[in-house]
C-alpha cells in the first residue's frame, strides 16, 4: 500500500509473527512482488486494459485498430499494446 509519510510510495507492512513460520517468508516474497509490480509492470497493463477498452470502442464505432506500440522500436507503448493482446487473448479461453 502507498505509504503518505513515504511520499506515497509502495510498501510491503509486516509484522513480527510472520517470521515464527517458513510461509511468513513467502507472504513476505509475494507482497514485494506486488511492490515491484506497482512500480513498474502494474501500470502498464492497467494502459493496456486502457487500450483494449479503446480498441473495443473503435470497433464499434467503425475505426481502425490503435495498434501502437506493435512494431520497433519498442518503448512503454509496446506494454500497451501487449496487454491489449493478452486481454484479447485470455477472452478466447
Amino acid at each position: 500500500m502507498p505509504l503518505a509519510f513515504w511520499d506515497n510510495r509502495i510498501a510491503c507492512v509486516v509484522t513480527g509473527e510472520v517470521f515464527g513460520e517458513p510461509d511468513g517468508y513467502v507472504f513476505i516474497y509475494h507482497e514485494f512482488i506486488h511492490c515491484a509490480q506497482w512500480d513498474c509492470c502494474e501500470q502498464r497493463l492497467k494502459e493496456g486494459l486502457a487500450r483494449y477498452l479503446e480498441n473495443r470502442l473503435r470497433d464499434v464505432v467503425g475505426l481502425s485498430e490503435n495498434r501502437g506500440g506493435e512494431n520497433p522500436p519498442f518503448t512503454r507503448v509496446t506494454f500497451y499494446r501487449g496487454g491489449d493482446k493478452l486481454i484479447r487473448f485470455l477472452e478466447q479461453r
